[in-house]
């Protein structure tokens, strides 16, 4: 009997799983660990203060068959003064293993860290620490840390610090900083790393908050101090002739030097670590001066929170924008009573200088020989409304530029999906899965008050203050002459405001209702496509405002990139800038809306028509509704879509509610969850027990996604021959 050969099966050895134990150190104390991230994924959440940690994420590289996942104990190990040897440690390595006090480390105890990939991920750890045993009333301010605790610290601390003795700090000028960065809201969060020199962290840290750090000339203290504009005018020094021996040097920044467009970058704190955004904000005033765009970056690597980055992006463009005159005097004795970051007035008959504010920025005390004080100075950002250059010769002119008047004419709206595409997130997948779908913002539309306002500075409301959301341009806007109906494309405008600025081919709100200007004639004669985006048409009495508001619907407008949520209110205000300076915020209007999720809602249908006609006075038999599909997410390209159009879309899940009102106005039919484009109601006899059709109808159509229902509704009324 013969014998068959070799009929078993063997494995094959494909690849290998990988266990490893580490020992990682992170850096000096922490309060707390908040997660890991392993190969830029998710590895562990939570809160932990010390202690070992559980991760059981087996597929978090594609499970075996592809580059494995992570499991295992780790050991958080906090490095307090009491912590002991790490009995991991201690059996791999021996008894004589120190406890590691002093720094923070995790001991990751046999983990199994991949499969088929013999190399390991990187690690990252998002951690936090704003605990301070020095004024720990004021040490957090939310999940960030009050940066003056940050500069104590690296002044005082022995182990990684400086170590200046806390005696050797003017305590309350620290604490008054700590208590107006407090109630600033204005905390941050950073790292530093032994290889950078200690006095460029702290400086980078005071350029954050614009502060200036100094050794008192008498009482050789640390003085900390924020460049801030608190302070009495009244009670600034004067220093003229009589003060000063030499006024060295005194020069104004030219035109060239303005920065008008500044954008400032900071790191947002997210689940997933730091995230690098962007907040852009501009000067129309200075970039019509200037003819041109200067734009200049600057990055604040410190700041986590976009509120702060808006207040800092405000304050330094305000800076680099305005014509700020340097000046270095000479000056006697009476000058070592001024520390860096005094403010003083500058009088000097000579070159046409009655008060000018200046802020003293270094200072050079002289020696016991040369008494001389030399003082570099810029003038004060915050007191140029209030410094006064004379002429050497009176002229007799007056000035013709108004003081800033408030805006008369004014619309807050919530923007449509469309804009918030074209002129926010663009057509970029990761910036828009950025923002929350049912997130909103808001655009303010606003008239010229007077012919030489030159834009205005849209400020919003947070708590109890008002804080910048960056340059509004001004909205061209006209009124109907007469009135007009939901078919009406051609009408005249009567009280013009700049609409020799209107682009062909921009959007426009009449009243509720988007429109696309497709000709305007000057005189007032405008053409327009009705009831685009997200609304219908409608009819509008005379007198309704229309508002260009540019070809991205906000060329013309101040909007606040800001995102506010669902049932939200916000408030805003408009301070016109003329050259005369800003309008004071309480003298200006509060404008409010409420968020309704606009941008997320499903756009109504198109081109509605009744029995086959568009809004028909007249209709015979039967009733039958008709419309086109449209779809938000399709239509964002650069022509908007008309009526007239076929389908688009629908976006997925749509569906079309039909309500039919008979005669007296009475609701007679409901018809839901319609996916087609028609409906015809065949049993309206007997729905409505009248023996007979309605003489009268009033037919309204929505759209319906996810539970929202369109941002307008269709109303069409018929009579029945």
């Amino acid at each position: 009997m013969g014998g068959g050969g070799g009929g078993g099966s063997k494995s094959t050895t494909i690849g290998y799983k990988y266990f490893l134990g580490l020992h990682v150190a992170l850096c000096h104390g922490l309060d707390e660990v908040r997660a890991i991230r392993v190969g830029e994924r998710e590895a562990w959440k939570g809160s932990c203060y010390g202690g070992r940690i559980s991760i059981n994420q087996p597929e978090l590289f594609g499970g075996e068959k592809r580059e494995g996942g992570i499991v295992g104990a780790v050991d958080v190990l906090m490095g307090g003064p009491s912590q002991g040897q790490n009995d991991y440690l201690v059996r791999n390595l021996g008894s004589l293993v120190p406890a590691f006090r002093g720094v923070v480390s995790l001991v990751m105890r046999q983990m199994y860290l991949a499969s088929m990939n013999p190399y390991i991920k990187p690690w990252s750890m998002l951690v936090r620490r704003t605990s301070c045993d020095w004024y720990p009333t004021r040490c957090a301010i939310g999940l960030d840390r009050n940066p003056a605790h940050i500069i104590y610290e690296c002044l005082t601390n022995t182990e990684w610090g400086l170590g200046y003795p806390p005696q050797t700090i003017d305590d309350a000028s620290f604490r008054a900083v700590a208590d107006q960065l407090y109630a600033e809201d204005f905390g941050l969060s950073t790292t530093w790393s032994s290889q950078d020199p200690m006095e460029d962290f702290i400086g980078d840290i005071n350029r954050h908050i614009d502060a200036v750090l100094y050794t008192h000339p008498r009482t050789g203290l640390w003085m900390l101090r924020l460049m801030r504009g608190d302070y009495d005018p009244a009670t600034v020094p004067v220093f003229g002739p009589a003060e000063i021996s030499e006024l060295r040097s005194f020069a104004r920044l030219g035109y060239a030097e303005r920065v008008n467009q500044l954008v400032v970058k900071f790191s947002e704190v997210t689940d997933v670590g730091p995230v690098e955004r962007c907040i852009t904000i501009r000067n129309p005033a200075a970039r019509a001066a200037q003819g041109q765009t200067i734009a200049e970056t600057v990055e604040y690597p410190a700041i986590t929170r976009s509120s702060v980055a808006s207040k800092v992006a405000t304050r330094d463009l305000r800076q680099r924008s305005a014509v700020l005159a340097k000046a270095t005097i000479v000056g006697k004795r009476h000058l070592t009573d001024l520390l860096p970051g005094d403010v003083f007035k500058l009088h000097w008959p000579e070159y046409g200088l009655d008060a000018i504010y200046m802020r003293a920025v270094t200072i050079d005390y002289g020696t016991p020989t040369d008494r001389k004080v030399t003082v570099e100075a810029i003038e004060d950002v915050y007191a140029l409304a209030a410094s006064v250059i004379t002429s050497a010769t009176p002229t007799g002119w007056e000035n013709p530029v108004s003081i800033p008047q408030a805006a008369a004419l004014r619309r807050l709206t919530e923007i449509p999906y469309y804009v918030l595409v074209k002129a926010i997130t663009g057509d970029i997948p990761a910036i828009q899965d950025a923002y929350d779908p049912k997130a909103g913002v808001v655009a303010l539309l606003a008239a010229k008050p007077t012919p030489d306002a030159m834009s205005y500075n849209l400020v919003a409301q947070e708590g109890s203050e008002y804080v910048s959301r960056g340059s509004g341009d001004w909205t061209p806007t006209g009124t109907l002459r007469a009135n007009i109906g939901p078919q009406t494309t051609e009408f005249m405008l009567d009280t013009e405001l700049d609409t020799h600025l209107v682009h062909i081919g921009c959007i426009a709100y009449l009243g509720d209702e988007l429109v696309m200007v497709k000709a305007l004639i000057n005189g007032g004669l405008v053409t327009v496509a009705r009831g685009v985006l997200d609304t219908v048409p409608t009819g509008h009495p005379a007198g309704t405002r229309l508002w260009f508001c540019g070809v991205d619907g906000l060329d013309d407008t101040g909007y606040d990139g800001t995102e506010y949520l669902e049932g939200e209110t916000v408030k805003v205000k408009a301070l016109t800038r003329t050259a005369r300076g800003e309008l004071f915020e309480a003298a200006a209007p509060l404008d409010t809306v409420t968020l309704r999720a606009r941008a997320f809602r499903p756009y109504p249908p198109g081109n509605v028509r009744l029995n086959g006609a568009y809004f028909p006075d007249i209709i015979t038999g039967p009733l039958t509704v008709s419309w086109a599909h449209r779809d938000r997410k399709q239509q964002t390209g650069g022509t908007l879509v008309e009526q007239g159009a076929a389908d688009i879309g629908p976006e997925t899940g749509t569906t079309y509610t039909v309500r039919v009102y008979g005669e007296g106005g009475v609701l007679r039919r409901t018809v839901t969850g319609l996916t087609g484009t028609s409906w015809t109601w065949d049993t309206e006899t007997a729905d409505c027990a009248l023996g007979r059709l309605n003489t009268s109808l009033r037919i309204e159509v929505e759209s319906v996604r996810d539970g929202y229902t369109s941002w307008t509704t269709w109303s069409v009324i018929t009579t029945r021959a």
